[in-house]
């Protein structure tokens, strides 16, 4: 699960918690959610927008990656951090052909 900060609340903006990179963020999480559906249909849930930030202003392309949650064991968990790993570094290297249909 990829989770974006977004800086804001119901009211709007949160003026105090400026996030300069969240359109790269996004863009980014948007990027590899593509990617391990094309090469893993199923590994992941929905991006998940937040309203803080949880450090995600610091540096374009940063992420918050969350390998599986309370229904998950510690071996499913474990099992992921490779296809994940091979989704991050073919996003990274630019080894990505998006042929994903509406």
């Amino acid at each position: 699960m990829f989770f974006n900060g977004m800086s804001r609340n119901r009211e709007g903006e949160i003026d105090y918690l400026s996030n300069p990179n969240r359109e790269a963020n996004l863009a980014f999480s948007l990027q590899l959610k593509c990617h391990a559906m094309e090469l893993f249909e199923g590994f992941t849930k929905p991006i998940y927008l937040k309203g803080y930030r949880y450090n995600l202003h610091l540096k374009e392309r940063s992420l918050l990656i969350e390998l599986g949650n309370e229904n998950n064991t510690v071996e499913e968990a474990k099992n992921a951090a490779a296809p994940l790993a091979k989704v991050i570094a073919d996003v990274l290297k630019g080894e990505v052909k998006h042929t994903l249909q509406g």
